[in-house]
């Protein structure tokens, strides 16, 4: 794990939400927190985890709705990501979209990942549906 990484800056209840069995290779950084319609803030980390599969994914279906592999491909193809009418990405190859809150964390990771950009999505809005 890299030394700028602290990993007591994880939150504690990171695990709660999403759990990859056999483990986390290294934190690799943090994006900017996102304050959500519904007034949860979220502080999207961004983790390594070689060799993890769907398999290995388990979520608490009473925190998240699904966990995705997503390829890196699909979230830099073109008519990704979409503005109209609101942000999303259209993820084809697992036969869904997100919307913002998750839409526009996706887009800061696909910013600075894959161009080495620095975005900010704190104004992204976020369909009604999110609001709760």
């Amino acid at each position: 794990m890299p030394e700028w990484v602290d990993k007591a800056a994880l939150p504690m209840d990171a695990p709660r939400h999403v759990v990859i069995a056999h483990g986390v290779s290294a934190v690799l950084g943090q994006l900017d927190d996102f304050l959500s319609r519904s007034r949860h803030l979220i502080a999207p980390f961004v983790l390594w985890a070689d060799g993890v599969s769907a398999a290995n994914l388990a979520v608490n279906a009473q925190e998240v709705a699904a966990a995705y592999r997503v390829p890196l491909a699909q979230l830099d193809e073109p008519g990704n990501p979409v503005r109209e009418p609101l942000l999303h990405f259209n993820l084809t190859l697992i036969g869904t979209s997100v919307y913002a809150p998750t839409a526009a964390i996706l887009l800061q990771f696909r910013e600075l990942a894959l161009h080495g950009r620095h975005v900010s999505v704190k104004d992204e809005e976020q369909p009604y549906f999110a609001w709760r």
